[in-house]
């Protein structure tokens, strides 16, 4: 269902949690809705960033216009969420007509690490 995938390192590395199991998790949640709900004739875009200290990374898609009404019970975001507040960082999803994105931040030092 993806035909494309582009990948750009990240100016600064990122070298934050340790949680792969956690962060697998959320990531899998995701890409999980996104193959079930996508418009397939429309580009995933998978973006990341540090900035501020800060990973972020974006998941962008459309949803196919048929499922883009549908109702749910949005379990596996809060999942999503509930995750990445353990690991001391924060979960934004943002809707737009049929345009959905969902974003992850996490800290680049994670926040019981000694210093």
């Amino acid at each position: 269902w993806v035909s494309e995938v582009y990948c750009l390192p990240l100016a600064t590395p990122y070298t934050g949690t340790p949680e792969w199991q956690r962060l697998s998790r959320v990531s899998d949640s995701l890409l999980s809705n996104i193959e079930e709900a996508a418009d397939p004739a429309v580009r995933l875009t998978i973006l990341a960033e540090c900035e501020n200290g800060r990973l972020h990374i974006c998941f962008a898609n459309r949803a196919r216009h048929e499922l883009a009404r549908v109702e749910s019970n949005h379990i596996g975001l809060r999942t999503c969420e509930a995750i990445l507040q353990l690991l001391g960082g924060q979960f934004f999803t943002h809707r737009v007509g049929d345009d959905f994105s969902a974003e992850f931040v996490l800290p680049v030092t994670p926040p019981d690490a000694e210093t």
